[in-house]
């Protein structure tokens, strides 16, 4: 059993770590000792703001005896963290300071050769100094100036690839920036034919990823985030070794009960609870045209994890966002709410669902097959929609001619549904390729440096302020005068 008590942590992330560890031996199929990534600081309820706190209880020296949880239970095998971009920049030179703290104080664990010789297995390094540095090597994430993975825009742009190891190349290249001890070597990407990719030998055998959530407002699919970097790392690794690491997530929502979930449990409940809930579908069609937009984006985050790690979702989930929002089986008017709020939503979300189809995440059978395929064409020619997916066409043209439907698509995009998609969210990156030849849609007033302009002065109304200054100061001397005056006479 792993006992954690020599780390000097609040009690609370201790015995969440405890737990953590505990866990993992009795309730999964994780051996030990086993790897482990950290998606981000708060994976066992730790928090960028305790580097802006100097009244913190949980100092940076005591992040990277995290860090070094690995070294405790991993065989030697150093524990690595992904810092998202905006994160890094406010809590890198506290972490690479304690870094070096870490590896004074744990010099059993810092025979630089032997995490060289990790990393690198079977390279003769000519310079002590490089081995020592890549020793240091911790963290990864974007390139300095940089940030995000592209994987939000890339995994929706499904007509760009066919397979996921595209994606796991995007993630990688993007994430894969080294920041160890030595600040000057910051944000480098080692990757060379002696040493070979470092961030993918880090991630390569990595047993089981962590990332948190601490609050009832976000979850799994509420933004692209947590795919993108959390889920990023699981399809990385899969790519490196052929199956996805056990996925974790770090409950902090009741600071009474914190726990660790398997994140298909996790996202389960929150798809049970919110997305496919009639309560919560209600309180959306309130919102009118961005509730329908929520929706669209929970399906597409959604199709994002499904992306990332198929194991954490299931068949019956994808079949329930049919049966809830395209066969409306809670009889509230879904169609009606779409096509009077926004249809171009409805018949993205039905894109995707056919795509899932097509890239075969997602099996159903011809009558639902059937459903869809009336009910895309139909919001397409009702309302002048148009994709330029043409794996998509090909695939709903067969379909359609499969069920005798007519096939007939608009052949270009509207003025009203360029509109649509002005407003809706755009992906950074639109494709897996990185296309710098995307089209930007840019909305708003465009601010212009405008010519100086003479300021003309009004000498009038300066004059008569100069005079009502002077009668004033004048009043108040006459009667202090006055004043004075009297005073003397009684």
């Amino acid at each position: 059993m792993v006992d954690l008590s020599q780390l000097q942590f609040p009690s609370t992330y201790g015995q969440l770590a405890q737990r953590f560890i505990d866990d993992l031996q009795t309730q999964s199929e994780v051996p030990v000792p086993f790897k482990l990534a950290l998606a981000s600081l708060a994976s066992l309820g730790l928090s960028s703001d305790i580097f802006k706190d100097p009244h913190s209880t949980l100092n940076g020296n005591q992040v990277i005896h995290l860090l070094r949880l690995g070294a405790i239970f991993t065989a030697g095998q150093p524990l690595s963290l992904r810092l998202a971009g905006y994160i890094k920049d406010d809590t890198l030179g506290m972490l690479g300071l304690a870094i070096v703290n870490a590896d004074n104080a744990w010099e059993s664990l810092n025979t630089f050769r032997k995490y060289a010789g990790y990393y690198a297995p079977g390279i003769d390094f000519t310079f002590e100094e490089d081995a020592s540095y890549l020793s240091s090597v911790r963290i990864f994430s974007n390139e300095t100036g940089a940030y995000g993975t592209g994987l939000n825009g890339a995994a929706l742009a499904t007509d760009t690839w066919e397979k996921d190891d595209k994606l796991a190349d995007l993630y990688m290249s993007r994430m894969g920036y080294a920041f160890g001890a030595d600040a000057s070597r910051w944000s480098e990407k080692v990757d060379s034919e002696t040493i070979g990719n470092l961030y993918g030998k880090v991630l390569a055998g990595t047993d089981a990823v962590i990332f948190s959530r601490s609050s009832n407002l976000y979850g799994m699919i509420t933004s692209d985030d947590p795919f993108q970097y959390f889920g990023g790392i699981a399809l990385a690794v899969r790519n490196l070794d052929g199956e996805s690491p056990e996925m974790y997530i770090s409950n902090l929502r009741k600071t009474s009960d914190m726990k660790n979930e398997t994140l298909d449990k996790f996202l389960g409940r929150e798809l049970r609870t919110r997305t496919f809930h009639p309560r919560w579908i209600e309180e959306m069609q309130k919102e009118g045209y961005s509730g329908a937009l929520t929706v669209l984006d929970r399906m597409n985050n959604f199709w994002g994890w499904t992306v990332m790690d198929p194991d954490s979702v299931n068949n019956a989930q994808w079949q329930e966002f049919v049966e809830v929002y395209v066969n409306d089986k809670y009889d509230m008017q879904m169609k009606e709410f779409f096509e009077k709020n926004n249809p171009y939503a409805l018949a993205q979300m039905v894109e995707r669902i056919l795509e899932a189809e097509r890239k075969e995440y997602f099996q159903t059978d011809e009558a639902t097959l059937e459903k869809l395929t009336e009910t895309y064409l139909e919001m397409a020619n009702k309302y002048d929609i148009y994709t330029d997916n043409e794996l998509f066409k090909d695939k709903l043209e067969n379909l359609a001619q499969g069920f005798g439907l007519d096939f007939t698509l608009p052949e270009k995009m509207s003025s009203q549904a360029m509109e649509a998609i002005q407003n809706a969210p755009q992906p950074n990156e639109m494709n897996a390729e990185q296309s710098d030849t995307a089209t930007e849609f840019v909305t708003g007033q465009k601010l212009e440096r405008q010519s100086e302009q003479e300021i003309e002065t009004d000498y009038q109304v300066l004059w008569v302020s100069l005079a009502c200054l002077l009668i004033l100061l004048m009043g108040g001397l006459y009667q202090a005068r006055f004043k004075r005056e009297r005073v003397e006479l009684v």
